[in-house]
């Protein structure tokens, strides 16, 4: 019931995907041979894979899945935001929105199990989108909230909310507002 009610996305409310992601990578290392009955091919590139592999195995990782969470007191519709969170910046978490890759969310987060029990660590994952038109006046909107800084720039915690709601940030393209958003100048010269 938890299966069919489920959205199928790992928005914050979504209930299902917690039962459905343990489900998944149970199965998933379960079959050394992969879990798709025909799975996707470079010879048909066009089509997904489908079917699994072995129904019954399949249901034996499910029964597993509801025995363990059930065991460790997680609800099997737990919404998705409670069981996967993301820094806040400030030592905290916030409810995630990123799905497992490999589980095919188009914004991903990896996650890994937290050693003290409970929501899993988040540790990487969507670091840089953007959506921008093209017109009379470019208008974009972009995200950052991460990446690879030997120091972490001011400014990028305050894109943590954003980010864990699935939002965007305004783009600055004309000089006024590149100038009204302007923390720090330097100007360089020839030769500097």
């Amino acid at each position: 019931d938890v299966l069919a009610a489920w959205d199928r996305r790992t928005n914050v409310e979504s209930r299902g995907a917690v039962l459905f992601s343990l489900w998944a990578l149970g199965f998933a290392a379960s079959q050394p041979g992969g879990v798709y009955e025909r799975p996707w091919s470079f010879a048909a590139p066009t089509q997904w894979p489908d079917g699994l592999a072995d129904d019954a195995a399949a249901v034996s990782a499910l029964v597993a899945t509801v025995e363990s969470m059930e065991a460790g007191g997680i609800p099997l519709d737990l919404p998705w935001g409670e069981f996967a969170r993301s820094p806040d910046g400030a030592g905290g978490t916030l409810p995630s929105n990123l799905g497992m890759g490999s589980l095919g969310a188009f914004r991903v987060g990896f996650f890994e199990p937290n050693p003290a029990g409970g929501a899993p660590i988040f540790n990487g994952g969507t670091s840089w989108v953007a959506a921008i038109e093209f017109g009379e006046q470019v208008s974009a909107r972009a995200i950052l909230p991460y990446g690879n800084f030997a120091v972490r720039p001011e400014g990028i915690e305050e894109q943590y909310s954003l980010f864990a709601r699935g939002e965007l940030r305004g783009v600055n393209f004309s000089e006024a507002t590149v100038a009204a958003a302007t923390v720090f100048e330097e100007r360089l010269g020839r030769g500097e």
